[in-house]
């Protein structure tokens, strides 16, 4: 019984002094910076420069440690310690435009077909034809073609009754 105690007695203290970090291993995050990676690694760290190509920053669980570069192209965002962000490497594709333009272009052109008035085929065939080009690049790009194709009968049409 008094060997327990006297093993209680030794690691109340250890367990109390082991259950406090070292001064050393905190890491502060709310003075890190987020790196923030185009494969969606995250690196948690202190950005030091920033160059034309290249960004120079410290681990933040090793500020002291050496300074490493990383290529602004592997990078898509920094979210700052102070919440400002700052983006690199934004890419906008333009090539997915809404498919309704070319689905437009293409009952244009197939309104035509019925008979109407010069007027009413005239502002199908404009339609058409600017529906038809503006929805070219999208998936529905046969009935972009085929709007085109109407647009141009229309014109020819057109040219024929006036």
């Amino acid at each position: 019984m008094k060997k327990l105690a006297l093993i209680l007695l030794l690691t109340i203290p250890l367990i109390g002094f082991a259950s406090f970090p070292m001064e050393d291993n905190v890491i502060q995050k709310d003075s890190c910076d987020n790196i923030i990676l185009f494969d969606g690694k995250e690196i948690l760290g202190k950005v030091i420069e920033i160059t034309e190509n290249t960004i120079k920053y410290k681990r933040c669980s090793y500020l002291e440690g050496p300074l490493l570069t990383i290529n602004k192209s592997k990078i898509i965002l920094i979210q700052y310690a102070n919440g400002s962000k700052e983006l690199f490497n934004v890419r906008i594709d333009y090539s997915h435009k809404p498919g309704w333009m070319s689905i437009i272009s293409f009952v244009s052109a197939l309104l035509m077909l019925f008979p109407q008035t010069i007027f009413f085929r005239g502002i199908c065939t404009i339609i058409a034809l600017l529906f038809g080009i503006s929805g070219f690049s999208n998936r529905y790009r046969i009935l972009a073609i085929l709007g085109i194709i109407g647009g141009v009968l229309g014109l020819v049409t057109l040219t024929t009754m006036i």
